[in-house]
């Protein structure tokens, strides 16, 4: 059934390909034309972690959180909190505020060596956060300036860390710090059980995003890692020559 689903879809879209991430390698062991992806097609923004890192909230008050923090988390919490930082929690009219946070992306992607989706992408998904009243954004301020920004999914008892970014300015604050402890207090108020950070590294891995990825461990919480990605192709000529693309890009730069 999830086969004709699938298979439905890629034909709605006219998809050469369609890209999985199973938590389980079995799920997919009864598709069709399915085969590992090739690593060079990993280096992109449209290719999900394979590690995540998550809190779980359920039956668990704020302060129990808090206390499972690394003491280097909870300082910079008060630190924020000392300097006049504040967070708003933003339900409504996210598209209010969108240039200003795309501005915040810009900022972190280019700090951190990633790359993003066109603008109008992320444009998208306030919208439909907007529309589905699924979404929320936390906002850090210090003297009316914006120097953190959080875009969180909910769906049902999980939340989702989605995108994120600060300013180069002000780092001294530590808003991202103040940012996530009122957006569990959020989450905790609203019932959610488990609290979805999103990519880290393997925690014996360094490089360029080690940086966020012990930021989030310092939260608390576990890691949780998929297998390896497949892809069930559709389209032979096409998907292959998007692989063979991806290859070239990787050589060349």
């Amino acid at each position: 059934a999830v086969q004709k689903k699938i298979s439905k879809l890629a034909d709605t879209e006219r998809a050469a390909f369609v890209r999985l991430n199973p938590t389980q390698n079995n799920l997919i062991e009864n598709f069709r034309n399915t085969r590992p992806a090739p690593e060079a097609t990993y280096h992109s923004v449209y290719a999900q972690p394979q590690h995540e890192w998550v809190l779980d909230l359920k039956n668990k008050n704020l302060e129990e959180i808090l206390a499972a923090t690394h003491p280097k988390m909870r300082y910079n919490m008060g630190l924020a909190e000392r300097h006049g930082v504040t967070v708003e929690i933003i339900k409504q009219n996210l598209k209010e505020t969108f240039d200003s946070v795309f501005e915040l992306f810009q900022e972190t992607a280019k700090r951190d060596g990633f790359s993003l989706h066109p603008k109008k992408y992320y444009l998208a998904i306030f919208e439909s956060g907007e529309e589905y009243k699924n979404a929320f954004l936390a906002i850090a301020k210090h003297e009316g300036r914006i120097l953190a920004a959080n875009y969180v999914l909910v769906h049902s008892k999980e939340a989702t860390f989605i995108y994120g970014g600060s300013s180069d300015a002000a780092r001294n604050l530590m808003a991202p710090a103040l940012i996530q402890k009122n957006t569990i207090s959020e989450l905790i108020m609203r019932g959610i059980e488990r609290y979805n950070l999103g990519a880290v590294t393997p925690e014996d891995e360094t490089g360029k995003w080690a940086g966020f990825s012990t930021f989030k461990r310092r939260l608390g919480g576990r890691l949780i890692s998929r297998g390896p990605s497949f892809d069930i192709v559709f389209k032979p000529l096409w998907y292959w020559a998007w692989v063979a693309q991806k290859f070239i890009r990787n050589i060349v730069q």
